[in-house]
């Protein structure tokens, strides 16, 4: 299990990514795609960083089975950075559309994200999803793999579980 990340360590982490995405970017238009849509991400100016992630996606979209491993992260990062923008504006389909590209590869923070969009939008596959995932969750600290990142992923889960129940007026579950 990865950790749930505090803010500061959450843009760390994103400022790691940055620069492992634009030293394995062979195109500069592309880099600077990424950089300015990063860069306007953090800044919290979330329309503003859909002209240039939504440029970087589509380049990557385009050449998808092309791309090596490197290119692979970067095209999934820019897919998060998107749904996390969409999150924010409150256009939680669109979000839905690019977190739900990010499933795959098993990254616990796009996963995270992914989790309190469908929440937020009221999908009915949150409950099928949160509760497949702590059927994930289980078996891992039943091989051995118990830490603080899982305990504290597992709590996220309760707490986006009891969020959707309530939401859905199904108080009684939610107890």
């Amino acid at each position: 299990c990865g950790g749930i990340l505090k803010e500061y360590e959450r843009d760390k982490y994103l400022f790691l990514m940055e620069k492992r995405v634009l030293a394995h970017c062979e195109q500069p238009d592309l880099a600077q795609y990424i950089y300015l849509g990063r860069q306007r991400y953090l800044e919290r100016r979330f329309f503003d960083a859909l002209s240039p992630l939504g440029a970087a996606y589509e380049r990557y979209a385009a050449r998808y089975d092309q791309m090596g491993a490197d290119e692979r992260r970067s095209y999934y990062e820019v897919c998060y950075l998107l749904g996390s923008c969409y999150y924010h504006l409150r256009r939680f389909e669109i979000a839905h559309f690019y977190l739900f590209q990010t499933l795959s590869i098993n990254n616990l923070i796009y996963t995270m994200q992914y989790v309190n969009c469908m929440v937020s939008m009221g999908n009915c596959d949150a409950l099928r999803f949160i509760d497949s995932s702590f059927a994930n969750l289980k078996r891992s600290m039943d091989m051995g793999s118990l830490n603080s990142n899982c305990l504290n992923f597992d709590y996220f889960l309760q707490r986006r579980k009891v969020e959707f129940l309530l939401n859905a007026h199904r108080v009684d579950e939610a107890e």
